[in-house]
């Protein structure tokens, strides 16, 4: 849950928690009913009263809020994806959670240059044999860069997307 905060929290903010025309009960009523699994378990002993909005808000904020909780989940993730076949859907899965992974990162502000050294030999690993091999036809023994593994990862994925649909 805590990956999904802050995109449930900036649109949440902007339109209800800053609307000044509403009460704090109103507010709170509106979260309440935005809130599932651990985030509505986590106010649910807070009665609704204006006074409550606020305190709920804070443990909300404490509990799911907290950047360095947000860049520890999405590096945790990107330390555990599924490691891949070498079928271009699996490919494409992989891609994609990496890619959502490592944009989440860059929205909190974190720089790929301060992770992406560490990155790169554990998103290798996870590759297929197969691709690690085209990878390195491309690429020769020159270091890697996070930027340049992304991108180099969507071409061949898409080179294999074209090759199948030249089979169909």
């Amino acid at each position: 849950y805590v990956t999904q905060w802050q995109s449930f929290w900036d649109p949440y903010e902007s339109a209800i928690h800053f609307n000044y025309t509403l009460s704090d009960v109103q507010k709170f009523t509106y979260l309440r009913s935005l809130l599932q699994d651990t985030a509505s378990t986590a106010i649910a002993g807070f009665p609704l009263t204006n006074a409550n909005y606020k305190n709920a808000v804070d443990l909300l904020m404490e509990r799911f809020g907290q950047s360095h909780k947000f860049i520890d989940t999405y590096m945790q993730s990107l330390l555990e994806l599924p490691i891949p076949d070498n079928s271009v859907t699996s490919l494409r899965r992989f891609h994609d959670k990496m890619e959502t992974y490592i944009r989440g990162l860059e929205s909190l502000g974190e720089c790929q240059d301060s992770y992406g050294d560490l990155l790169v030999p554990i998103i290798m690993k996870k590759l297929p044999p197969e691709l690690r091999q085209n990878l390195a036809r491309e690429h020769g023994n020159a270091r890697w860069k996070l930027q340049d593994l992304r991108a180099a990862i969507a071409r061949e994925i898409n080179i294999l997307e074209a090759g199948q649909k030249m089979q169909q």
